[in-house]
């Protein structure tokens, strides 16, 4: 009993590392900019095609596959905010509702039309075979989504916390109108921003294209899920999306397992709902005044 229950929870925090990583993303550009980009879920999708183009495609190495499809990204980030959230900063918060949705569903359906629809394979990262730890039967894949979602959120921490870079975004992030007024160059900040959640979400894509296949709408309920654990978490501290995200997985594990998978999203939504009602700014997050650019 003990033993699956271990299993179960390991399950639900390799598929929470994927929410908080791409939650991360969301409160990121949020804190920033103060906007929420909807087209996150296409930004989880195309590195899944790249790295499928890449590797399986132009058969490159793996390592070499991984590196491109991470350029590609940051690239992809850097271009959605040049080419539109740059034009929005300072729109009401419903236009940039719309722009980014009405972006979301243009990047879906032309990969659609241009890759198909059909699902596509693709090989594990990890060694697939299962090992044995005291009778818990413990997946080298979940773990290894597991450590590398850490690894990657270590290395966001430590050039956020001692980088003259990082400690720019986080002056950003806490208040734009200062940061501007000591100097910082605010909308640089915030494009680099936008590189980074290029960069997290790449990682969250080529992490689970063997678990959901290469297909054009991966990245929709992988972004509802993410936007979800932002908002569990809080929406304006970094820690908010980590432990949102991986309270979600572990949820979502926990109810497929001993209740049943037709419930995990009722119970999802139905503690969503809860926690807005006992807590609207998250487990962390804290009630602050809305700065504009």
């Amino acid at each position: 009993m003990i033993s699956s229950l271990i299993q179960v929870i390991i399950g639900g925090l390799a598929h929470g590392a994927i929410y908080a990583i791409a939650a991360l993303g969301f409160v990121l550009l949020y804190t920033a900019s103060g906007t929420v980009n909807f087209a996150q879920g296409e930004l989880i999708m195309l590195p899944v095609f790249f790295i499928y183009l890449f590797f399986i495609v132009f058969e490159l190495p793996l390592i070499l596959a991984i590196i491109l499809t991470l350029a590609l990204s940051a690239l992809l980030g850097l271009l959605i905010e040049k080419g539109a959230i740059q034009h929005l900063l300072g729109k009401p918060f419903l236009t940039i509702i719309i722009v980014t949705f009405a972006l979301s569903e243009f990047i879906k359906y032309s990969v659609a039309i241009a890759a198909t629809a059909y699902a596509r394979a693709f090989p594990s990262l990890f060694n697939p075979t299962p090992f044995s730890v005291k009778g818990i039967i413990l997946s080298q894949e979940d773990l290894g989504v597991i450590f590398t979602v850490i690894g990657v959120v270590f290395l966001l921490y430590m050039f956020m916390k001692w980088t003259k870079t990082g400690k720019a975004m986080r002056a950003v992030a806490q208040n734009r109108n200062v940061a501007r007024i000591v100097g910082i160059n605010v909308l640089g900040i915030i494009a680099l921003v936008f590189v980074i959640n290029g960069i997290l979400v790449a990682v969250g894509g080529i992490l689970i294209a063997p678990i959901y296949f290469v297909r054009y709408d991966i990245g929709v309920m992988i972004a509802l899920k993410a936007f979800i654990a932002a908002i569990m978490g809080g929406f304006n501290k970094i820690q908010g999306p980590l432990v949102g995200g991986l309270f979600l997985g572990v949820t979502e594990g926990l109810v497929s397992t001993y209740i049943s998978s037709a419930y995990r999203d009722i119970f999802v939504f139905a503690i969503l709902i809860i926690i807005l009602l006992i807590k609207p700014e998250g487990f962390f997050g804290i009630k602050e005044e809305e700065y504009t650019v």
